[in-house]
């Protein structure tokens, strides 16, 4: 794959969980604005692969953003996989995530 788009999000004050599942959905509606016909979500969160793949599995904290998701993963005009990948991986992830919980 090749790097296609990219955004930046001030969130507050949430959990790694939450900013994850944020991204997540931020990142879908993006792919579908640019229709985008073939995305590979690749994540370091096993928790929030597990909750994308079983929406009932998940904290009540996070069932609307969930929602929101599986919403536009089953939309149907793209071939999409979700899938997890160790933190050292996606290395370029890695580093924003520290940068933004340092507070820049």
């Amino acid at each position: 794959g090749e790097w296609i788009v990219g955004f930046l999000e001030h969130l507050g004050c949430c959990s790694a969980v939450k900013a994850e599942v944020n991204a997540v959905l931020r990142g879908l509606r993006i792919a579908r604005e640019m229709c985008i016909p073939k995305l590979w979500v690749r994540l370091d969160s096993k928790a929030v692969v597990t909750m994308l793949s079983n929406p009932n599995s998940g904290h009540p904290e996070y069932q609307f953003l969930i929602q929101k998701c599986q919403q536009l993963l089953d939309w149907g005009g793209w071939e999409i996989k979700v899938s997890h990948c160790f933190r050292e991986v996606n290395q370029v992830a890695d580093k924003l995530t520290n940068i933004g919980t340092q507070g820049g």
